[in-house]
């Protein structure tokens, strides 16, 4: 390989890991919108608060990444079983 091929390559190489390393600081600038369906015991509202065995784990994962997003909207979704 030439030396102007193998230079190129490295740098094309520096930049992918400079962008890997950068996506989160990226990423997590950007407000989430979390919408979720209800399907109780999973994801249901209660007193006019989203709860809910999925919806906890969903609150405790923004908890541990430090984001402040909320729960926008339980929309219903309606399942046909054709088989």
């Amino acid at each position: 390989m030439s030396f102007l091929k193998e230079a190129v390559l490295r740098i094309k190489n520096a930049i992918s890991i400079l962008l890997i390393l950068l996506l989160p600081v990226i990423v997590g600038a950007q407000d989430l919108t979390i919408i979720s369906e209800n399907n109780p015991p999973f994801n249901f509202v209660k007193h006019g608060e989203f709860t809910g065995s999925s919806t906890e784990i969903v609150r405790e994962m923004l908890r541990r990444m430090n984001r402040t997003d909320k729960i926008d909207r339980i929309i219903s979704c309606h399942y046909e079983n054709t088989g």
